[in-house]
């Protein structure tokens, strides 16, 4: 398993071994013995839980001769999106459900005034 991509990930997305543990559970003193390499062969379930912090999969850790194209690999976790996963974590299914519901909703919404404002804009256009 290409444990060592799990610091070029952690490069590319400008996060530190502190807070891959704050969002992944896993203790900060275990993800410096991995990424250190002193660690070999890490629990499968902890490498999960540390490149699914980072919006990745175990198959991501694996090297191909092509590389691989994915909307993950173009994520970016800014600030507010590590604030937003910690305060969602803690939450029950069901009020998980019903955040992401809201975003489904309110991403919904914004197409729609979207539309409706290209809409006008032709309308507009045809009455002149």
């Amino acid at each position: 398993m290409g444990l060592e991509r799990i610091n070029l990930f952690k490069r590319e997305l400008g996060m530190t071994n502190e807070k891959l543990s704050s969002i992944s559970g896993v203790p900060k003193s275990t993800i410096d013995k991995i990424t250190s390499g002193l660690t070999q062969n890490p629990n499968i379930e902890t490498v999960r839980a540390i490149v699914t912090a980072m919006g990745k999969t175990l198959d991501d850790l694996e090297e191909s001769g092509k590389a691989k194209k994915s909307v993950q690999d173009e994520l970016t976790f800014d600030d507010f999106t590590f604030a937003l996963f910690d305060e969602v974590r803690e939450l029950s299914d069901e009020e998980k459900e019903e955040i992401l519901n809201n975003a489904r909703f309110f991403n919904k919404m914004r197409k729609l005034e979207k539309q409706v404002a290209e809409l006008s804009m032709k309308n507009d256009g045809n009455e002149r």
